[in-house]
This record gives C-alpha cells, structure tokens and sequence, in this order.
C-alpha cells in the first residue's frame, strides 16, 4: 500500500516539476534557454531534490533495499516545499532572520556554560 503511494506521489510532483519547468517560461526572466537558470532557484531545487531519489534507487537498485536508505531520506526535502505554502514557516523565518544576532550570541553563552560545567564535573570527578 505505501509502495503505491510512494509511486503515485513522486508521479505527481514529477509531473508537477515537469509542468513548472514548462509554464516558467512565461516569465520574462526565464525564457528560452533561461529556463535552465530557473531550475537553480532554492525551491526548483528542492522539488528536484525530493523526485531525484526514487528515480536514482530505481536505477541502480533492483529493489528498494536497506542500503537506500541514505538516498530515501532526501525525500524529507518535500517538507521544505511547504514553505511555499504555510504562513506559519514564513513568519517562522522571519523572526529567525529578525533576531538572528541574538540567537547566534544566545547559542554562543550557551555553548561556554555547556563546555564550562563539562569542565567542571570533570574537576569533581577526578
């Protein structure tokens, strides 16, 4: 049953990826051959990165074994396609980007305490 879930969902963003690549050059940045250049933007990459491994196991595996397993998790890029899509990881991100120095110095103290009381229960240790 996942089997045939797995193959009708790479179908579809395969066709989707497809249909994208075809409809982008709509766009006035991306006719002729700059479409190519549309196919290196971060989400045609992610789409590319999510269909890629099925048709890769598929190659040169001859069945989906334990050693693809590594080439299966990149399917977890789909995820990031959601983005797109949720307004809740757009707004996620921008308070990432918003507070990013506070969050590199917060992870900074952190860090020293962490490496600190490492130090220290080694000390009493000992």
């Amino acid at each position: 049953m996942l089997a045939i879930f797995e193959i009708l969902s790479v179908a579809i963003f395969t066709i989707e990826y497809f249909c994208r690549l075809y409809a982008v050059g709509a766009d006035e940045r991306y006719t002729g051959w700059k479409r190519l250049t549309w196919m290196f933007t971060f989400y045609a990459l992610i789409d590319l990165a999510s269909i890629a491994p099925y048709y890769v196991n598929a190659i040169f595996t001859q069945s989906f074994t334990s050693s693809s397993t590594f080439i299966r998790c990149f399917r977890l890029l789909r995820l990031l396609k959601a983005a797109e899509y949720v307004d809740f990881i757009e707004a996620f991100d921008k308070t990432l980007r918003d507070h990013a120095g506070v969050l590199v110095v917060t992870s900074a103290v952190a860090a020293v305490v962490w490496i600190l009381s490492g130090a220290m229960m080694y000390v009493i240790d000992i």
